[in-house]
């Protein structure tokens, strides 16, 4: 049986994740904007889809973003990233540490650590 897929950026998650890539300098008119957006909401909900991203994550994001191809999604969503790390924002060193353009995580981690980020917040707001 296959999982159902769920994508809403009018959600509190997509409003939560919308502000996210915001403060870390991923603007909605960047390229791949929208693609690292969806692709956060799906890792939050199905952490595994990180794992061979190019074979599960990116197809998923090309189908529900109705993107030309999963090579463009994956490029795009490699472009936000690299702006994010440039940027280095504040924000960007609270989730990912001592960063440099030369050393910093892959796409797929990137992802990942923002979707476990998102988690750990509703853990936390659970336990009080």
């Amino acid at each position: 049986m296959k999982k159902e897929i769920f994508y809403s950026v009018d959600t509190p998650l997509g409003i939560r994740v919308t502000d996210i890539l915001l403060r870390l300098g991923i603007s909605a008119s960047s390229y791949g904007y929208e693609y690292l957006r969806c692709a956060i909401i799906l890792a939050y909900h199905d952490p595994e889809l990180t794992v061979y991203a190019t074979k599960t994550l990116y197809p998923t994001v090309t189908r529900l973003c109705h993107a030309a191809s999963v090579g463009s999604v994956e490029r795009n969503c490699r472009r936000a990233v690299e702006r994010a790390i440039y940027a280095g924002t504040r924000t960007l060193y609270e989730y990912f540490g001592n960063i440099t353009p030369t050393h910093h995580p892959t796409c797929a981690k990137f992802i990942l650590t923002i979707a476990e980020h998102l988690h750990k917040q509703d853990m936390q707001s659970q336990n009080e």
